[in-house]
């Protein structure tokens, strides 16, 4: 696929698209899905038509297996479907080495890669303890992901980088090889639910009318995306939540002197098409709490998933859809990652043909 082309898919606002996590954490926790077999469904999920396959990124709070070196794998098996990081975290790197490394695989892929950055979540004791290996405030992450995309950008546009900010200190540094694109798109994560937060200073953004309780939001984070984001990725989010949320965004790109119109929306749901509804909501939980290796309340369940009967899957993704949401990256919520995939495609993606 010429990176054209895959330029002016990800522009159009014509279609809804959906992706396929391939599960890098759920590999180490499930006895019956081998690392091999994330391989196997990228391949499974391009035949079958899926616009993308994504790849996560944890230290040691939520383990799992090296996202770049998958992708990697992937690109050399794959021909056409988009490959993603998200999310990747990038405190926990070197930004020069993840310029290099995601170049790498822009080059490998022909120009098919998407990077999204996030702070990254999970326990506060594991979150902490990532930060501490890693030599960096836990407070300090958001402005790390800031610089991280200065950084990135001018290296991959073959600048000679001076760069001294509050997390990192370069000066003269120039890379001697760079991605297909010019440059790779940058989707920044935000908006991830925590029950009970609230942060009402959203309601006072000079042109955003509230008209939903705001649980959850972060004008912070929020005008991350709109001052430096290709793409806004969120999890954990209602439909009416998220036509509020890009709302905001399209109110502060306009404030920062950007078309709103070019911050693509995405995000991420656990997915179970069963006709047993009971079934696919245990199922889902079943994994969700296998991927944080703790108990999850019902609400987080509800938030993160679309389960049940084909109708009432459709049905929800409509909801998405009239909100806003432009791609929708499917997790899948079963111990048969590749079953419950091949399921999804016979059967969401044959809904939205």
């Amino acid at each position: 696929m010429s990176t054209q082309f895959f330029k002016s898919s990800y522009s159009s606002y014509a279609s809804l698209r959906f992706g396929v996590s391939l599960n890098n954490r759920a590999s180490v926790f499930l006895q019956n899905y081998p690392p091999v077999d994330m391989i196997r469904a990228a391949e499974i999920a391009e035949d079958l038509g899926f616009s993308s396959v994504w790849a996560g990124d944890s230290l040691i709070d939520s383990p799992r297996y090296e996202p770049m070196t998958i992708l990697g794998a992937v690109a050399s098996r794959t021909s056409e479907i988009t490959l993603g990081g998200s999310i990747i975290q990038p405190h926990l790197r070197n930004p020069i080495l993840l310029a290099l490394a995601w170049a790498t695989l822009d080059q490998l892929s022909n120009g098919r890669t998407i990077l999204t950055l996030g702070t990254g979540g999970g326990t506060p004791t594991g979150v902490a303890k990532e930060a501490e290996l890693v030599g960096i405030d836990t407070k300090k992450r958001g402005k790390a992901l800031e610089e991280n995309v200065e950084i990135l950008r001018k290296l991959w546009s073959g600048e000679i980088l001076n760069h001294d900010g509050e997390i990192y200190h370069m000066r003269g540094v120039k890379i001697e090889y760079f991605p297909v694109q010019s440059p790779p798109p940058i989707w920044i994560a935000a908006g991830m639910w925590v029950p009970g937060a609230q942060d009402k200073t959203i309601s006072a953004t000079p042109g955003y009318t509230r008209s939903t309780e705001e649980g959850g939001a972060y004008v912070g984070a929020f005008d991350r995306v709109a001052r430096l984001g290709d793409g806004w990725f969120t999890i954990m989010i209602r439909p009416d939540e998220f036509r509020e949320k890009s709302k905001l965004i399209s109110v502060l790109a306009r404030k920062h002197g950007r078309n709103p119109e070019r911050i693509f929306r995405a995000i991420e749901c656990w997915l179970n098409v069963n006709s047993d509804k009971e079934r696919a909501r245990r199922e889902i939980r079943e994994m969700i709490e296998g991927y944080f290796a703790n108990p999850v309340d019902e609400e987080t369940v509800e938030r993160w998933s679309i389960c049940g009967t084909l109708e009432d899957c459709v049905k929800k993704i409509e909801e998405y859809r009239s909100a806003g949401v432009q791609e929708i990256k499917f997790v899948m919520g079963s111990k048969d990652q590749l079953g419950m995939l091949r399921e999804a495609g016979k059967d969401i993606l044959r809904s939205f043909l």
